[in-house]
Formats: structure tokens, C-alpha cells, sequence
């Protein structure tokens, strides 16, 4: 019988792969870096400082709005307790009970126009506030970057 193959000689330990070292980046690089950060954070800071603005106008037209509806509700409401003061006067005149009929009806109408814009005020104050919130982080985040 043929002898057992003799056992191969052992190969030489292959070395253990190196971790690829990389460099890290120069003074320069991070010097770039920093300053495109800065520029894009004073962009961003921009462009939030102009929405603020912008907001706060539409803030600025629908408190006049509201304002005017409120006056114009009032004037409505005046309107009707003038025909109810007619009608206690002067019993069920039917002239004063169509100017009552239209004065309330006009105060409905006033009220719901109040309502819905007082509504959109609301969402554009929370808009504004949102929008100033973001202006802050964005300007402690630039701090200190700056910093």
C-alpha cells in the first residue's frame, strides 16, 4: 500500500491586512469647510429674516381685516337693537321688522366673516411664530460656527 502523502509544509503566515489609513483633512480643507458653512447658515438666516418679514405683514392685513369686521359687526349689531328699540316703540310695523329681518341678517353674515378671518389670523400667528423659532436656531447654530 502507498504511504500516507506527507502533511504540506506549512505556508507562511499571510500578515493581517492593514486598516486603511486615511488622512484626515488639512488645516485648509476644514478652513473651506467651515466658511461654506457659514455662508450656507447665513443664506439660510437670510432667507428666514425675509419669510419673518413677510409674515408679519400678512399678520399686519388680516389684523386691520379683522379690525374692520369687528367695526362693521358692531354697526350690524347697532342696526338691529335700533329696529328692536322701533319695534317696542311703535308695535309690529312690518317696515321696521324687514329692517330688523335684514339688520340680523347682515350681522350673521358680518359675524361669520369676523370668524373666518380671526381663523386665518390664528394660523398665520402660528406660522410667524414657527418661523421665528426656526430664525433663532438657525442664528445660534451660525454663532457658533462664527464662534
Amino acid at each position: 500500500p502507498t504511504a500516507p502523502a506527507a502533511p504540506a509544509a506549512p505556508s507562511e503566515p499571510r500578515p493581517a491586512p492593514r486598516p486603511e489609513v486615511r488622512p484626515g483633512p488639512t488645516p485648509e480643507q476644514l478652513e473651506r469647510q467651515r466658511l461654506r458653512q457659514e455662508q450656507d447658515l447665513s443664506v439660510q438666516v437670510s432667507e428666514l429674516t425675509d419669510q419673518v418679514r413677510s409674515v408679519e405683514q400678512g399678520v399686519g392685513k388680516l389684523r386691520s381685516e379683522v379690525e374692520e369686521l369687528e367695526q362693521a359687526k358692531e354697526e350690524h349689531d347697532q342696526k338691529v337693537a335700533n329696529a328692536e328699540g322701533q319695534i317696542k316703540r311703535y308695535g309690529d310695523n312690518p317696515r321696521f321688522l324687514d329692517i330688523r329681518a335684514k339688520a340680523q341678517e347682515e350681522a350673521s353674515e358680518a359675524q361669520s366673516k369676523l370668524e373666518e378671518a380671526q381663523s386665518r389670523l390664528e394660523v398665520k400667528l402660528a406660522e410667524l411664530a414657527q418661523v421665528r423659532c426656526d430664525l433663532a436656531l438657525k442664528e445660534e447654530e451660525l454663532a457658533k460656527v462664527l464662534g
